[in-house]
């Protein structure tokens, strides 16, 4: 998995700057310690301030050979965006050690749960006609039931049921397999051919 790595001193002020997008969690931060050796039974943490001041605290994973320590931001780590401080927290038999302040700048994300999926400009109009589709179905299967239409059903109905059907059929059809302009034009076909 791809993470980002950065270098960071505690012995001595250094800047340390991450650019990260808004709401993600793919992407663990590395952070290697190159002035101490973090001791085998060391735990850590980083500590991020946020912009509003609410902080969130993820834990992180100590590597010794590499004198690293890596963090899996949660979905609150960078909920919001904007400028956000960090700190390394490591922690050993009472002793502590933080690191120096490291700036993370936080992009916007544009991208919402309760976006509407996007994928042509009538995907909401085929979505309304295709519930409108299987409620037509439900009520024609309604209409069967309660007129005994199912089973010995005249040749007159059997008709009617059968044209009922080959319509929605092709509705259906033409809202999943077709496009609006495509229906239009068929029902300017049609207007013209006098149906």
């Amino acid at each position: 998995m791809e993470k980002i790595t950065k270098r960071i001193i505690v012995k001595d002020a250094a800047e340390t700057k991450i650019n990260y997008v808004q709401g993600t969690t793919m992407i663990p931060l590395t952070f290697t310690i190159d002035d101490f050796v973090i001791p085998a039974a060391a735990t850590a943490l980083m500590i991020t301030k946020k912009p509003s001041g609410m902080v969130a605290v993820d834990e992180g994973i100590i590597d010794t050979e590499t004198n690293s320590v890596t963090v899996n931001p949660t979905a609150q780590t960078f909920a919001e965006s904007g400028e956000h401080k960090l700190q390394i927290h490591i922690a050993v038999e009472g002793e502590t050690l933080n690191s120096y302040l490291i700036r993370a700048k936080v992009e916007p994300c544009i991208i919402t749960d309760d976006m509407v999926e996007s994928n042509n400009d009538f995907t909401g109009l085929a979505k309304v006609v295709q519930d409108a589709v299987s409620v037509a179905y439900a009520a024609v299967a309604d209409y069967c039931e309660d007129n005994g239409i199912v089973t010995g059903a005249s040749p007159e109905q059997a008709a009617q049921l059968e044209s009922l059907i080959t319509d929605m059929a092709d509705i259906k059809a033409g809202i999943s397999g077709g496009t609006f302009d495509d229906w239009k034009e068929d029902e300017g076909e049609g207007e013209e051919d006098g149906n």
